[in-house]
């Protein structure tokens, strides 16, 4: 990963073959971390959804945190809202989150520092290509957009 910033805070990091502006015009640092931790998250689930037999189809995480006033400012809040498709059980579902909750390192991580708040529920996918979702919630990760 290379990141290079010129004319203040205007930068560009190269991950793999993509570009991302960071600064004034583009991502913030906490971009990063939040995206960094619900990445994690995701990421952990899908390696141990299998162990309980449950498969994941589809999730759509949105993510919210407040930092602190004082410096430093590090996190007081972190949030994870994850809408799920699974053909899993509630029960089922439940205990892969809980359990991908627990062995995310980004998650433990923040928790060095803010309260950590992983809420989710079990949505159907109605179509294919993009998902679209029974909340009206759309997300096409071919064309790029969610």
């Amino acid at each position: 990963m290379k990141i290079c910033f010129e004319d203040g805070f205007n930068g560009l990091v190269n991950i793999g073959d993509q570009n991302i502006r960071i600064g004034v015009n583009g991502a913030k640092p906490y971009d990063f971390t939040f995206t960094a931790a619900a990445s994690c998250f995701y990421s952990t689930l899908l390696t141990n959804a299998p162990k309980f037999g449950v498969e994941i189809e589809a999730a759509e995480l949105e993510v919210s945190g407040e930092k602190r006033t004082v410096i430093p400012t590090t996190l007081e809040h972190f949030a994870i809202h994850a809408k799920i498709v699974s053909d899993a059980s509630e029960d089922e579902l439940k205990t892969v989150v809980r359990v991908a909750e627990k062995a995310c390192s980004m998650l433990e991580t923040l928790r060095k520092v803010a309260k950590v708040e992983l809420t989710f529920e079990k949505v159907e996918r109605l179509t294919k290509d993009p998902i679209i979702y029974a909340d009206g919630i759309a997300c096409d990760l071919k064309g790029g957009s969610c």
